[in-house]
């Protein structure tokens, strides 16, 4: 899990009982759940970890998407270190 969602999930938890918060059903009582320990920047704090989380995602489905595509023509893919990631026949 990436860090800036386990950041989210770590300090909502150990903060909602505190706020008197036990039933967080939208995104927005999740960053006021924040607000004992970020203050008035926890819009901030919880929009940034948000944010975060999907640009690590990124890269990640951008080379998941070019597999598949490159699969789906039967192109010669492979990753950049010169590695194929074709299927090897096991006959000779």
């Amino acid at each position: 899990m990436p860090a800036p969602v386990m950041a989210i999930i770590v300090t909502t938890a150990a903060t909602r009982d505190r706020a008197g918060i036990t039933n967080i059903e939208s995104s927005a009582q999740a960053a006021d759940a924040l607000r004992p320990i970020a203050g008035d920047f926890a819009f901030i704090v919880f929009s940034t970890g948000i944010l975060g989380t999907g640009l690590i995602a990124v890269p990640v489905l951008a080379r998941a998407a070019a597999y598949a595509i490159g699969e789906a023509f039967k192109w010669r893919s492979g990753s950049p270190g010169g590695r194929t990631m074709q299927r090897h026949s096991t006959q000779r």
